[in-house]
């Protein structure tokens, strides 16, 4: 029902591994969030879990005390 994932989108690759994984292991109303560091494989991910039936939703977040905006960070949430 709930699947959270953290430094999992590191490298270009990342993004669709996670999708097939999704797509294999998440039941249909999972709740899935997943910590994005800013390197830009988000976008990818939010493209494949879209072609999935999923919508998203994005937080900027401080990931360490010392962040100050804007963060690079963000916290992306996924449901169906």
């Amino acid at each position: 029902d709930l699947i959270i994932g953290s430094d999992v989108l590191y490298q270009r690759d990342h993004a669709d591994l996670l999708a097939g994984f999704f797509a294999e292991h998440a039941n249909p109303h999972a709740e899935i969030l997943i910590t994005d560091p800013g390197r830009n494989h988000g976008n990818a991910l939010n493209r494949a879990l879209a072609a999935q039936g999923y919508a998203c939703t994005q937080e900027r977040r401080r990931f360490e005390a010392s962040e100050n905006p804007p963060f690079r960070g963000r916290l992306l949430g996924y449901r169906r």
